[in-house]
């Protein structure tokens, strides 16, 4: 007879995903809200799940299949008949004393009714034919927990309760929970709660029009410096808080959140009227008069609040986007003579500020504004200021050069940074695809990768982005002594070695794949092959070793239309094409020539033919550029060359090139002619 096993309780893998668990809830989101995303910082080993709708919402069935653990030994059966029965007994006992425990704790009978219609709540939400009846659930769960909605918030299972009210219910619903929790003055107590704040960020993205009367209650005017301090160095507030101020909050409500930042003196004396708000720190200094004294007062106060974060064992606090306003407007306070004085004085507060944060700083380059703040440093500091702030953060170079706001920070290094060997030598070694192949496939790491060589083109750059970047011109024009255009050059050139040598090694391996491909959209593929032409039209270095590599594919025909073509038409032509002059923006570091003879000579009169007549289409176009390419080159001699291609092309050739009536034909026959 085959051993019996006890079934055993699930796994923590067995258990289903959030993702699973939530698949029939996100009904109740809007279609057109966005999805609000956390900025994740670059230092994170594990990446928190971007879900503004977290909460900790399991069925307590769930919980009581795994008090006694996460697996149960599997026992051989006839021999423990007994052990078995006594731990069923066990069981029995262990679940009688919990019950009766619980019976001890006030509104016993009230949670017990809540939790059965809570998991009915939660079956008909999971169920198509269900969903009409939410809403008759919701009101007898709310008419049921009416009154006790505080007392129950606080609780690990009974907070369950009150956050389905708000994400199920109707405005009215949460109309009720806010009034209540108004009337306890409870929200400075949930805030700071292991379950309850997950009901107050149901509320904040719910109910907006109420966010700032509940903002005002966490931080009481008058007393938001020091609430606010309190409440950034707590272990559950404080992640919280960084929520509310990134996900949820207007302008208004983020400045009556960092505003505690400001001191007593400001929160207490400086009036909170609507000029004010949404500005930052300097208007209010600007409110004080020409009263410098007054004005060192309030910014060392700030000073002092920032150090106590960063010194302070909470150390994800560092990481919140509140913290990273604060020390914005702090730098850009101190860098005004009306505040601080001289430039001696401005020189002295940034080296306190970046001593405070100097081991911080891969800290801050996650957010938009501790990014700006690490630019401005760097910016204004000094030679040795910036050779300290590259040596703190190169550690984590490869994970800057992928985040948005971080990369900024590299590309102000590029282009601030006098020691350019030592900018190469520092930062080649993790932006180069030879150490992080996913550079090149992804549209950020591909700016990394390619800004010493092109800058600040529009090919790669948004418009915003460029403006981003320009922020700082004006100031590192000041605080660096290498020209523009030299540095860039001895940029160019340290850092093409290495790129040319990865296109000489990898390129024909990306461009084969894509030659070869069904025609599938890979837009990693799609990306390398657009850092494949900017290297070869940009970087300053010997292409020729490039020829055989990038046309070794064209010697076999494509296995689909692919934009292949487009790519090697850019290179014949030397260049991108400018919308705006209608002409080519020719390069003066790439051997046009040198390559479109090499095209002709590794190909071959067969292969050329083939792809001109064999339902090639596109690949007309590339022969095209080719033969534009020879005629291009005056000042060569390639008259043999141009009359051995032109007679590749005889009366059969060409009969078969225009019965084809491809695209690119009739173009062809006409360069033909020109040859």
């Amino acid at each position: 007879m085959p051993p019996s096993k006890r079934a055993a309780a699930p796994t923590k893998d067995d258990r289903p995903s959030k993702k699973a668990k939530s698949s029939g809830l996100d009904s109740q989101r809007p279609k057109n809200e966005p999805k609000l995303k956390r900025s994740v910082p670059i230092t994170a080993t594990v990446v928190p799940e971007n879900d503004d709708d977290a909460s900790d919402e399991e069925a307590w069935e769930e919980e009581e299949n795994l008090a006694g653990g996460d697996h149960m030994e599997v026992d051989p059966p006839s021999e423990n008949i007994q052990k078995e029965k006594n731990r069923a007994e066990d069981r029995r006992t262990q679940k009688a004393l919990t019950k009766e425990r619980r019976s001890h704790k006030g509104n016993y009978d009230l949670l017990s009714e809540a939790k059965k219609k809570w998991q009915v709540l939660l079956k008909k939400t999971k169920e198509k034919d269900g969903r009409e009846n939410k809403k008759a659930l919701v009101t007898d769960l709310m008419t049921l927990v009416q009154g006790h909605i505080h007392s129950l918030c606080t609780k690990h299972d009974a907070s369950r309760i009150v956050q389905s009210i708000v994400k199920y219910g109707d405005t009215v619903a949460r109309e009720q929970v806010v009034k209540e929790l108004n009337e306890a003055h409870a929200w400075p107590e949930l805030i700071k709660g292991r379950y309850s704040k997950f009901l107050l960020l149901k509320l904040f993205r719910l109910l907006p029009a109420h966010r700032l009367e509940i903002l005002r209650q966490i931080l009481p005017p008058k007393r938001e410096a020091s609430t606010l301090m309190k409440l950034l160095l707590h272990a559950e507030a404080s992640a919280v808080l960084a929520d509310v101020y990134e996900l949820y909050s207007n302008e208004a409500e983020k400045d009556w959140i960092v505003r505690g930042f400001w001191g007593k003196e400001v929160t207490l004396f400086s009036p909170d009227t609507q000029e004010n708000k949404g500005r930052g720190l300097q208007p209010i200094l600007d409110s004080m008069g020409p009263d410098v004294e007054r004005r060192k007062r309030v910014l060392r106060e700030v000073k002092g609040n920032i150090d106590s974060v960063f010194a302070n064992e909470n150390k994800s606090s560092p990481t919140h986007p509140i913290v990273h306003r604060a020390v914005l407007e702090y730098i850009k306070a101190i860098s005004i003579a009306e505040n601080v004085g001289d430039d001696s004085q401005q020189i002295a507060l940034r080296d306190e500020i970046l001593e405070t944060l100097i081991t911080s700083l891969p800290e801050l380059v996650h957010t938009k504004d501790g990014s700006q703040s690490v630019r401005l440093l760097i910016a204004y500091g000094s030679a040795k200021t910036r050779k300290n702030i590259l040596k703190t953060l190169k550690p984590h170079l490869d994970k800057m050069a992928t985040n948005q706001e971080a990369s900024l920070i590299l590309f102000t290094l590029f282009d601030s940074v006098d020691d350019t060997k030592l900018l190469i030598k520092t930062l080649l070694p993790s932006i180069t695809p030879f150490q992080n192949e996913d550079l090149a496939k992804n549209v950020i790491g591909r700016r990394a990768v390619l800004y010493p060589i092109v800058g600040r083109t529009k090919r790669h750059f948004l418009p915003a982005v460029i403006r981003e970047i320009e922020a700082t011109d004006a100031i590192v024009e000041k605080t660096s002594k290498k020209d523009n255009e030299v540095r860039r050059k001895e940029l160019n050139e340290g850092w093409a070695g290495e790129l040319i040598r990865w296109v000489e090694q990898k390129g024909e391996t990306i461009l084969s794949k894509i030659h070869e491909s069904e025609g599938g959209d890979d837009s990693g593929a799609n990306g390398s092959v657009l850092l494949i032409s900017e290297i070869c039209l940009e970087a300053i270095g010997d292409k020729t070793p490039l020829f055989v590599p990038l046309l070794q594919p064209l010697t076999r025909p494509p296995a689909a239309d692919t934009f292949l073509p487009r790519f090697y038409k850019t290179l014949l032509q030397g260049g991108h094409f400018n919308h705006a002059t209608k002409s080519i923006e020719q390069s003066t570091v790439w051997p046009r020539y040198e390559f479109a003879t090499a095209l002709f000579n590794t190909l071959g009169k067969e292969r050329v033919v083939k792809m001109c007549v064999e339902d090639e289409s596109s690949s007309v176009w590339i022969v095209v550029a080719a033969l534009e390419a020879l005629i291009a080159a005056e000042e060569l001699d390639t008259k043999d060359l141009r009359t051995n291609v032109k007679s590749w092309f005889g009366e059969e050739e060409r009969s078969s090139i225009e019965k084809e009536e491809a695209k690119g034909s009739k173009m062809l026959i006409q360069t033909l002619e020109k040859l």
